[in-house]
């Protein structure tokens, strides 16, 4: 009886599973709370990076990390989901900056 009147007048007590702080990551093929920016950290091969996702879609894998990767809401942009710009675009895996330049130089030499 004494210990549990010492731990509340420390403020300590015990925290139910459902109460807990959620994490500000999030995990590949979770659906995307907000649009807006967020910070994707690969596993090894680039440094992070910002991207622009849309609500309701799910996070995409990285094309050479694959599920390797997480998010952090860097800033909400609820207003994005609205704009023509944004609107029917999904982005099912984040491409690699090589791959990008591959690509441009394929399309300038057809």
């Amino acid at each position: 009886m004494r210990s549990d009147k010492l731990s509340r007048r420390r403020g300590m007590s015990l925290v139910k599973a459902e109460e807990r702080i959620p994490s500000p990551f999030f995990r590949v093929a979770e659906r995307i709370p907000e649009s807006g920016v967020y910070r994707v950290f690969h596993s090894e091969h680039r440094v992070s990076h910002e991207v622009t996702l849309v609500a309701g879609q799910d996070f995409p894998r990285c094309s050479v990390c694959d599920r390797n990767v997480h998010f952090e809401l860097l800033q909400s942009a609820p207003e994005i989901a609205e704009d023509p710009n944004f609107r029917g675009l999904r982005l099912f895996e984040i491409p690699h900056p090589q791959e990008e330049d591959w690509a441009e130089d394929r399309l300038k030499s057809a």
